[in-house]
């Protein structure tokens, strides 16, 4: 069965015959991570494929003043409601000058939450999100923005190798992955491109996920992040 070659338009350029005969496999790995995984553990060639990235981002952006008196506050944490809100927006507003003042916060434009004094230390919105303001006092009736998400790409590597593949390890191919849209309603598929079929794999077929390119990278995918699916012969 003969492998399509094509362009980066998709137009088919050649026809490339399979060095590796045999009937096609599958295999299949809906949480690939840095630790690296034998597709086949000797000689072979790779058929096609189809791979995702479905990392929603977590990060929690700076927060963006919205006022004119005293710009203290720090946003922080680790937004975990990425398959609900994938991108969301918190706003803070100050509602009572006190000692301390007082604020209130929303998320996508819902119900404000019930008034809050300022403590001085990080406290918790929702969702893990936090705010920090500097100082307890002074303030005037200001506002920040906060948004979160961010999604990022991860990148499948492929190595000539028997055994699970390691950091340590020079992959022969590097795909990037590329996140999913911002608003997490789509998810971009990758196919492994021709070049990538074309080749004999003298040792064996293994691969890894991480979230940085570098060769070396050891950076760990979130769970169920990256799907692989990959025919081989």
């Amino acid at each position: 069965m003969p492998v399509l070659i094509k362009d980066a338009n998709g137009a088919v350029v050649s026809l490339a015959s399979p060095v590796i005969t045999g009937s096609v496999s599958v295999y299949r790995n809906i949480n690939l991570a840095a630790t690296g995984q034998v597709v086949k553990g000797s000689a072979g060639q790779i058929y096609g494929g189809l791979l995702f990235n479905l990392a929603l981002g977590t990060g929690v952006g700076p927060a963006a003043f919205q006022g004119a008196t005293l710009n203290d506050l720090t946003s922080g944490g680790t937004y975990t409601d990425t398959i609900n809100n994938p991108n969301a927006l918190f706003e803070v507003e100050i509602t009572t000058i006190g000692t301390p003042d007082q604020f209130h916060w929303r998320k996508n434009g819902g119900v404000w939450s019930a008034n809050t004094s300022i403590t001085g230390s990080a406290q918790t919105l929702s969702d893990g999100v936090t705010v920090t303001f500097a100082a307890t006092t002074g303030h005037g009736l200001d506002s920040w923005k906060i948004t979160t998400g961010n999604p990022q790409p991860r990148y499948l590597k492929i190595y000539d190798k028997a055994t699970a593949p390691a950091s340590s390890d020079t992959p022969l191919f590097t795909i990037p992955l590329p996140p999913p849209a911002p608003d997490g309603t789509r998810h971009f598929p990758v196919e492994i491109p021709g070049e990538v079929c074309g080749h004999a794999f003298a040792l064996g077929i293994g691969v890894r996920a991480t979230t940085g390119i570098a060769d070396a990278d050891t950076g760990i995918p979130g769970t169920n992040e990256v799907v692989v699916n990959i025919l081989y012969f």
